[in-house]
């Protein structure tokens, strides 16, 4: 799913970022993964941003976020979700919930 892509943001389609191996010592909390893939977004949009400066280009860009601020999920209209699991030890009760949920919603 690419959330710039117009019609993901006109249905407001709902994600799940499944944190799995979360039983293993080195797991990285849901939150934290949450921030990195923010931070990793943001420095994404902004070297996407200082390409399309450099070019001659009149094509509209979907921008992911506000403009004016660093990228987080919550910007969104589609709501991202991050629940952690392992699937090797069989705790998915969470992401079963989700798509349950999802299903329910027809989002």
């Amino acid at each position: 799913m690419n959330l710039d892509d117009p019609e993901v943001i006109r249905q407001r389609i709902h994600a799940l970022i499944a944190c799995n191996k979360s039983d293993m010592i080195t797991a990285l909390p849901p939150d934290r993964i949450k921030t990195m893939l923010e931070n990793e977004i943001n420095r994404l949009r902004l070297t996407r941003t200082a390409a399309l400066d450099h070019q001659d280009s009149s094509e509209d860009v979907e921008f992911l976020g506000y403009e004016s601020e660093d990228f987080r999920f919550e910007h969104l209209e589609n709501e991202i979700q991050f629940e952690k699991c392992s699937i090797e030890k069989g705790e998915i009760l969470e992401i079963r919930e989700w798509i349950a949920k999802s299903l329910q919603s027809g989002k």
